[in-house]
């Protein structure tokens, strides 16, 4: 299955399969506009920065990280979507999957050269501590580039969003630049929040499907982006 995004980042691509309950497998999936290629832009006197009909801070603010669409990796879409960006779904149901999480992420990303490093899935201990019913920690590969994943499920909803929240917080606490976050999904359910960790190179994507399950994905920001894009979640 494949929802991969335009280089429109107002155009979303069909949705994954398996997606969240009360989507269905042809759900759209917002494109991830800013898991692509980080530009630092400062902000001068009068002016204010606009990303995806975001306002940017003001003229004061440090230096933001911000993406060039143009880099996007190149692919069909679909439905445009329209909705803002919000942290909390409105109007729509969400509900945990009871499905095995491993079959789910799969050794292949498929649309992708992405396999699942040896020696396989292992256990993420610090998921399962928070309370995951099944944590896995591994790395995805090209031959070229790592990609170190993460993905728990949880039993309700309001334990995947408190365990979001924690990573989300953690980076925010170890210094980590915030790029941009928004939903996954036209429907407004999933939610994405994407950081510049402290080298200043390495990119962290935590995404929350909003069916019960967390990933995090880090690495360089194109990487990411198709992974992002091909993932069967």
């Amino acid at each position: 299955m494949s929802h991969a995004p335009s280089d429109d980042p107002a155009e979303a691509p069909d949705g994954p399969h398996g997606a969240p309950a009360g989507q269905g497998a042809g759900a759209a999936r917002r494109w991830l506009a800013p898991v692509v290629a980080l530009v630092l832009v400062v902000l001068v006197a009068a002016a204010a920065m606009v990303l995806l009909g975001r306002d940017g801070a003001g003229p004061a603010a440090p230096a933001t990280p911000t993406l060039a669409p143009a880099d996007a990796p190149s692919a069909p879409g679909s439905a445009a979507a329209t909705a803002a960006p919000s942290a909390a779904p409105t109007g729509t149901t969400r509900t945990v999957s009871p499905d095995p999480l491993e079959p789910r992420m799969g050794a292949a990303v498929a649309g992708t050269v992405f396999t699942l490093a040896a020696p396989g899935w292992g256990p993420d201990t610090a998921a399962t501590a928070a309370g995951a019913r099944e944590a896995l920690a591994g790395t995805y590969t090209d031959g070229t580039t790592n990609v170190p994943v993460t993905a728990a499920a949880f039993g309700t909803i309001e334990a995947q969003d408190a365990y979001s929240a924690a990573l989300v917080a953690d980076l925010d606490a170890a210094g980590a630049t915030k790029g941009e976050e928004g939903s996954v999904y036209v429907d407004g359910t999933g939610h994405y929040w994407y950081y510049l960790l402290e080298d200043g190179v390495t990119a962290r994507l935590v995404w929350r499907t909003d069916d019960g399950v967390v990933v995090t994905l880090t690495g360089p920001g194109k990487p990411l982006a198709e992974l992002y894009k091909h993932m069967p979640l």
